[in-house]
């Protein structure tokens, strides 16, 4: 937001209304580009952490394709979480989080073989202890 309006209830107000900076006129163009550096790196953070979600989300997906014993487990999972969060009316944030450790918390499966993660019939104790681990992975 660029303004020749001073005063911080101004500035609150602007900011407050979805405005990422508030810039009062007259602007020093090197401000100006030094404040539009550092919200391209924002906005570079961001994406990149967006990219890096959409990855393991991928990989949680990739598990539960080669698990089909508990196909859907994960979305499952993540349902009852955000429901007993809502429940406890914890706020939006922690509701994603509760969403995304729901359906990531079995991503470390993609390190246990597929002949032990379909095996028909018990697991060996040796095999147990495999599976086990990737809650640790």
């Amino acid at each position: 937001m660029l303004t020749s309006i001073q005063g911080v209830d101004n500035e609150v107000d602007g900011i407050a209304s979805g405005a990422d900076e508030f810039l009062i006129k007259p602007v020093h163009p090197a401000v100006l580009r030094a404040r539009i550096r550092a919200m391209l790196r924002q906005k570079a953070a961001i994406d990149t952490l967006e990219e890096a979600e959409s990855i393991l989300f991928a990989l949680a997906q990739a598990v539960e394709h080669r698990d089909q014993y508990t196909a859907g487990h994960c979305q499952r999972i993540a349902w009852y979480a955000v429901s007993l969060g809502m429940a406890l009316g914890l706020p939006r944030a922690q509701l994603l989080a509760l969403h995304r450790g729901g359906f990531l918390h079995d991503i470390g499966k993609i390190a246990v073989p597929d002949a032990i993660l379909n095996k028909k019939g018990p697991l060996s104790e040796d095999e147990w202890a495999l599976m086990r681990t990737h809650s640790v992975k």
